[in-house]
């Protein structure tokens, strides 16, 4: 508040009697609560894998901002949604990156990795990660929930489902909104080794499923961006957003190409090129 102070205290030790008197609606300033640009973007609840050392539950968190946030202190829950349940360790995730929390134990890393054909760059954090145990997620409807740190938490992130089909992971998009099971194809999603479709980590090693080999950069980009292709050839280049709406496209008969997103939103993309060889989808940080 601003306003005027004074004091009505005419014995000692004059101590008390204190007023303060804003003068307009004005002088009532309130303060904007933290935001986080951080969502979880996918739950698997009802794994179909065989291996059962690698078919516990897992979800997703993906920063889509352009700076890095450190979840040391931030907590997550199921749809009790009570904050401080499973504690955060001190992990940092990067713009555009996504981390992978999963019930598995640390000692089938590798088969999980294997199975989701991940990358050393993708984050998975697992049991041992956590000093409480993880709550699970029903089938039959559940939901995830991430806090902040702070004194009052602040839930960043709601996302719920009413049922999960096995086998299947349930998307959400940048606003934490139900997006349905994940489908070969859409939004990034693929077949693991065991099974099961989905898109953990983000990561577009998994994405290339037909062998297309394609690179961009910059990623993040503020723009401009360089496509490098396989060879010489003729390929079509979609722009879409999370939910697959086409943005814009192009027909490419070269090595390389160059598109431009500045006209868009700040936000993640997914670039998909198809050749006669294959395809490729592979995720974009507009910052």
């Amino acid at each position: 508040m601003v306003g005027i102070g004074g004091q009505f205290d005419n014995s000692a030790p004059h101590n008390g009697g204190y007023q303060f008197l804003p003068r307009y609606l004005a002088d009532f300033i309130y303060p904007v609560p933290v935001t986080y640009d951080l969502a979880i973007t996918e739950v698997m609840a009802s794994s179909n894998d065989a291996n059962t050392t690698i078919s516990d539950d897992w979800f997703e968190i993906t920063n889509y901002g352009s700076t890095s946030v450190n979840l040391g202190g931030f907590s997550w829950d199921d749809n009790s949604y009570l904050a401080g349940t499973v504690v955060f360790p001190n992990v940092s995730v990067a713009p555009g990156e996504a981390l992978v929390v999963t019930q598995i134990d640390s000692a089938n890393e590798a088969a999980f990795r294997s199975a989701w054909n991940l990358g050393p760059w993708v984050q998975v954090l697992f049991n041992e990660d956590f000093a409480t145990a993880q709550p699970g997620f029903s089938a039959n409807g559940d939901g995830v929930a991430l806090f902040d740190s702070s004194a009052t938490p602040i839930e960043i992130c709601r996302a719920e489902y009413t049922a999960a089909l096995a086998g299947f992971s349930v998307e959400y998009d940048t606003a934490c909104t139900y997006l349905g099971n994940a489908a070969v194809g859409v939004r990034g999603a693929y077949t693991s080794t065991g099974g099961d479709v989905g898109s953990p980590g983000n990561q577009s090693i998994g994405l290339e499923e037909r062998g297309l080999r394609v690179s961009m950069h910059p990623n993040p980009t503020t723009g401009l961006v360089t496509i490098t292709l396989p060879s010489e050839g003729s390929y079509s280049v979609t722009v879409q957003n999370l939910n697959g709406q086409i943005l814009a496209n192009q027909t490419v008969d070269a090595a390389s190409a160059q598109i431009n997103l500045s006209g868009l939103a700040r936000g993640i993309y997914l670039v998909v090129v198809q050749g006669e060889t294959g395809q490729s989808t592979q995720r974009i940080v507009l910052q």
